[in-house]
């Protein structure tokens, strides 16, 4: 019976966590108890036997149904949603454009793999069949397009043909289109910003801190470094459009002065991952793990502190993951799957190959099909990876809150797209354990949790 609860603890309440249907309880100290002795493994009667002395019996029993009742309901519902998983199919919502494989910085610790023999750029005809793609294959009314590169900027003809295009052939299929692009910003010029903004696109821009920090790892190809260019183009976009995507590695680990740094530069929302590299020289080495959990909880404190004394207001400057973790709390998130790569969500590179993610573009093992003929049966590799069938996640508390680990990062660094990584796991676990403790204290408080994530970047459309 272990692992379907997790207890949690606040300066004056227990509560438990139950696993199975991502729901949280407030208990008292009998059926902490009870808990406790269910994980050793002890029956009703050990457990009456070991109590009796201090509860009424009738009580002792009642309190051990209650459990037994939340585990076994947990237990029904995980099986009916394992078995909806094990027949699950692709359902395309999402699609980004591998505008260009080139880019105009030399990022040390970037992902792309350049040994490619197919033209680097892609051409307008392609993108023509990657939106006809999405649009005729996806269900949904609202689909999204992700520009994405290299630097999709070096692609600048294609980006701007395309939104056009597809602004004319979501008509046809009467839908809404998002506009999303990660980009470094330093190519954006007047014309490509009052377009991309008159559509409402969402930048995500690379960036790694201030301009000591960003400048070691982001560089452009003679060296220089590119912090002041980035912060200069990217003054235009409004705030609600503009979010900071950055990487902590082993030159910039102070998670806590980085995010603070940033929303100086006034983005809507800011939010690190630590780098996926099995290089020594950029990977987070162990002994360090700890320092960025300790600065997570140092943010999470702050919000509560400014909540508490009454300085919160709608405008205030919350940390990306600190918002996914209390959203995902708050609405009782279960995850089969950490991401949407390869189920609602697929890349496209500059000849039209299909990949799960962007960050597996190139990677023939990984082709999955292509915009011309669709998707193939590779496919089914990424939807078998899941929290069911990864062994490391059977015993996780936090399985369904974190839906098994991104397969790059498992394939990188574990070897596996189904063995999660460890260092990964322990962030992802600790995070969760901190943002679980600032939601029952804010909870407590009687705040609403939902003016911390809901996102000021929602965006909302009239049909046109």
């Amino acid at each position: 019976m272990k692992f379907f609860i997790k207890k949690f603890e606040t300066k004056n309440r227990k509560y438990i966590y139950d696993i199975n249907n991502s729901l949280l309880y407030e208990v008292g100290t009998l059926h902490n108890l009870i808990i406790d002795m269910i994980n050793e493994n002890m029956d009703t009667r050990g457990i009456v036997n070991l109590l009796c002395d201090r509860y009424d019996i009738t009580t002792i029993e009642n309190s051990i149904d209650e459990i037994y009742d939340m585990i076994n309901i947990g237990i029904k519902s995980i099986d009916q949603y394992k078995n909806e998983i094990e027949n699950n199919h692709w359902s395309i919502d999402s699609l980004s454009f591998i505008l260009t494989r080139e880019c105009n910085f030399s990022c040390k610790y970037c992902y792309i793999n350049n040994d490619i023999s197919h033209e680097d750029v892609m051409s307008f005809d392609v993108a023509q069949k990657s939106v006809d793609y999405l649009l005729s294959n996806s269900a949904d009314d609202i689909v999204m397009i992700i520009f994405f590169g290299g630097e999709p900027l070096m692609n600048k003809e294609v980006l701007l043909k395309t939104i056009k295009y597809a602004n004319r052939k979501k008509k046809e299929y009467n839908k809404e289109i998002l506009y999303s692009i990660t980009t470094n910003a330093t190519l954006l010029d007047d014309e490509l910003l009052e377009i991309l903004i008159k559509n409402k696109c969402l930048f995500n821009i690379s960036i790694d801190g201030d301009s000591k920090t960003h400048d070691v790892c982001r560089t452009y190809k003679n060296g220089k470094g590119t912090f002041q260019d980035i912060i200069r183009n990217i003054e235009k976009i409004p705030k609600n459009l503009k979010q900071a995507r950055g990487t902590l590695t082993n030159f910039n680990k102070d998670l806590y002065k980085l995010q603070k740094e940033l929303f100086n530069y006034d983005f809507n929302n800011v939010h690190f991952e630590v780098v996926s590299s099995d290089n020594d020289l950029f990977r987070i080495h162990d002994e360090n793990l700890d320092k960025i959990v300790i600065e997570y909880n140092i943010i999470c404190e702050e919000i509560y502190d400014s909540i508490i004394k009454g300085k919160f207001n709608s405008d205030m400057p919350v940390y990306g993951q600190v918002k996914d973790d209390l959203e995902k709390i708050d609405n009782q998130t279960n995850l089969a799957y950490f991401c949407k790569a390869s189920k609602s969500y697929f890349s496209v590179d500059v000849d039209g190959k299909l990949y799960p993610c962007h960050r597996f573009v190139g990677m023939k093992k990984y082709y999955i099909g292509d915009v011309f003929d669709g998707i193939n049966n590779n496919n089914r590799l990424f939807l078998d990876s899941n929290v069911f069938n990864k062994h490391k996640c059977q015993k996780c508390w936090a399985k369904f809150l974190c839906g098994g680990g991104c397969y790059y990062d498992s394939l990188l660094l574990m070897k596996d797209i189904n063995v999660p990584n460890n260092q990964k796991c322990f962030l992802i676990k600790s995070f969760l354990e901190i943002s679980f403790k600032l939601y029952l204290r804010l909870i407590e408080e009687g705040f609403d949790v939902t003016k911390l994530y809901r996102s000021q970047t929602k965006r909302h459309f009239e049909k046109t």
